[in-house]
């Protein structure tokens, strides 16, 4: 596979292409919060 230059302006698409969540729960002051994404 041969490296190309691919623009930086670009680049999130195609690591992150849909939406994204910042799901935070809580349970007997147990704080937790996770990043949920889906395409």
């Amino acid at each position: 596979m041969v490296k190309r230059p691919y623009p930086l302006s670009k680049v999130y698409g195609l690591l992150e292409p849909g939406p994204v969540l910042l799901l935070s729960t809580a349970h007997k002051g147990r704080i937790n919060a996770m990043a949920l994404s889906w395409h």
